[in-house]
């Protein structure tokens, strides 16, 4: 497992010099775990939607999008 996170923390550290991806908010403090994408982060993604959709969406299919983060539960 040592490795693997090695492996992780060597890549994430080369996006965040590169730009590819950055802290969201980073100029006041940034939140833990948001991170939003640069230039090339953007087009890394694009290309990665478009080959999954490539391969998972067919004719048949039809895509819906929704909200990634919901509200909290009332109690």
């Amino acid at each position: 497992m040592k490795h693997y996170d090695d492996f992780y923390k060597k890549i994430f550290n080369v996006c965040l010099r590169r730009g590819i991806i950055f802290p969201t908010a980073e100029i006041y403090g940034s939140i833990s775990g948001f991170y939003e994408f640069g230039e090339i982060g953007k087009r890394i993604k694009d290309k990665l939607i478009k080959v999954w959709k490539d391969f998972f969406v067919e004719e048949n299919f039809v895509e819906i999008e929704g909200s990634l983060i919901l509200p909290k539960e009332e109690t």
